[in-house]
């Protein structure tokens, strides 16, 4: 919900996907792309963590569930996919588990890094995964790597996470991975090494450019 940049990010990557952007003309042409632009609009419109419901619903779908931070921004929910959201992308998860992958797009609050990826890769090799990730943070354009100041694109995300807490989280993309479709958790950087300012237009837009080489590397 208050994750901002993403949701902008994706509607960016989405933009230049169908304005024929010649750097994605392969992707356009081999692959189908389905997007879920807003998953919480509740949240997106309160700018907040949870629902209306006090649910954060990247804790409450049916895998991985049980009982988190009652009281808090990370509630779980009385039981498992008991919101309607969660429902919704579920029964969407599960029309389209022919997939290759499914990205849930995040965005971090940490300014350190500029991407990080996480989740459960127990359908493509994490180290497939991570290589993609590399990619897309090592293809950044000039003009973005001049204004953020990469040096070496392995230092600026955080973990990997595929051993980590992401992996046990009752959250789209590991329901996504029970279900035969590899899920990964992708964070961008809502502040750009502090550089831009938080959801800014500079943040959008490395957001976006993080996406779409994801993709293309993926796709490769």
């Amino acid at each position: 919900g208050y994750e901002r940049s993403a949701v902008m990010s994706t509607y960016s990557f989405a933009k230049d996907l169908c304005a024929n952007a010649a750097n994605l003309e392969a992707v356009r042409k081999k692959f189908v792309i389905k997007i879920v632009p807003l998953v919480a609009p509740y949240s997106f419109d309160h700018d907040s963590r949870t629902n209306e419901n006090g649910v954060n619903i990247a804790r409450n779908f049916d895998v991985n569930w049980r009982i988190t931070g009652i009281g808090t921004q990370d509630y779980s929910g009385k039981t498992a996919a008991d919101q309607l959201e969660t429902q919704a992308i579920q029964a969407w998860i599960d029309a389209n588990n022919h997939a290759f992958l499914m990205i849930d797009h995040h965005n971090s609050g940490y300014v350190n890094e500029v991407a990080y990826l996480a989740g459960n890769a127990s359908v493509i090799p994490a180290n497939t995964l991570r290589e993609c990730l590399f990619y897309s943070t090592d293809s950044l354009t000039e003009y973005w790597t001049n204004e953020i100041g990469i040096v070496n694109p392995y230092t600026i995300f955080a973990y990997t996470g595929f051993n980590g807490s992401f992996a046990t989280l009752a959250a789209s993309y590991n329901y996504a991975t029970k279900s035969g479709v590899q899920g990964v958790c992708l964070e961008t950087s809502w502040n750009q090494n502090g550089n831009f300012g938080m959801h800014s237009k500079q943040t959008i837009g490395v957001g976006a450019e993080i996406l779409g080489n994801f993709i293309l590397q993926f796709a490769k």
